[in-house]
């Protein structure tokens, strides 16, 4: 979906419902790199992924892990799920659920990274419940990665800081709209 048809879906499910959808185009391979940096490859064993979108990031993810990690990427998009499915990898595991649900398919399993595309800055309630489930479900030193957009003004920084105290903030510029990304660490 990286062709201009791929960048007219984004636009067209943004304008469709922007609560679910959270940019009007694809991620830039700078905040991808910054959304994967976090992440400790050689000892991942379980990443989920919340708003997989079209599989920009899963697919990084799945050319950096190892044989015996699992990737649970969550999306409900239809046009979306098109474009992952595409991704034939048996390490990948594609939910057609929202990210509240996480726990009907990982049961009381924890797991090391959780990395989000979701946009908490639309929705205080959604907000809320993800950094709970977030919290909730990773293992002791795991990482939630989250990003928002430049102009939802760091909106999530004191939530997230409440919940988990080691939190890092980088800003990426390159990226349509500039972002965030938050690593928080349990």
């Amino acid at each position: 979906m990286k062709t201009l048809n791929g960048r007219i879906k984004f636009l067209y499910e943004f304008i469709k419902n922007p609560k679910e959808v959270s940019s009007i185009t694809q991620s830039s391979k700078f905040l991808i790199q910054e959304l994967v940096n976090p992440i400790d490859f050689y000892k991942a064993q379980y990443i989920i992924e919340f708003g997989a979108g079209d599989g920009c990031v899963t697919k990084e993810i799945l050319k950096r892990i190892k044989n015996n990690c699992k990737v649970l990427s969550f999306e409900i998009k239809k046009e979306f799920l098109k474009e992952l499915r595409k991704i034939r990898d048996k390490r990948l595991k594609i939910v057609e659920d929202r990210a509240e649900n996480l726990f009907k398919y990982i049961n009381s399993r924890k797991v090391d990274y959780i990395v989000s595309s979701l946009p908490l800055a639309a929705s205080k309630n959604l907000e809320y419940k993800i950094i709970k489930i977030a919290y909730k479900s990773l293992k002791e030193n795991g990482k939630y990665i989250q990003y928002q957009y430049a102009h939802n003004t760091l909106k999530s920084f004191y939530k997230l800081k409440k919940k988990f105290r080691d939190l890092k903030v980088k800003f990426i510029p390159l990226n349509m709209p500039p972002a965030f990304v938050y690593i928080c660490k349990k």
